[in-house]
């Protein structure tokens, strides 16, 4: 098991990897989608398959990230909640 501390500070990487891979998503996929209709949209997504394959990957690690966010949480702040 992750010590109290060490989970600290594997949160606050966590919390940045996050934050990180949440911006890169944004950014990529606001490059392909950026259109007036849903028709355009598709098209810009047909011509750039690799970048939206890549803002995919990002979400779903952007989505890993904060799995793992809610496990540290749940480590650090479990001597919280216990009565004594």
């Amino acid at each position: 098991m992750v010590s109290e501390k060490k989970a600290s500070s594997l949160f606050g990487a966590a919390f940045l990897f996050v934050i990180v891979t949440g911006f890169a998503y944004g950014a990529l996929s606001d490059l392909t989608l950026l259109s007036g209709s849903i028709s355009e949209s598709f098209v810009n997504i047909s011509n750039n398959l690799t970048q939206m394959r890549i803002s995919i990957l990002f979400e779903l690690l952007s989505c890993f990230g904060i799995v793992v966010l809610a496990v540290l949480l749940f480590i650090v702040l479990n001597k919280q909640n216990k009565i004594t």
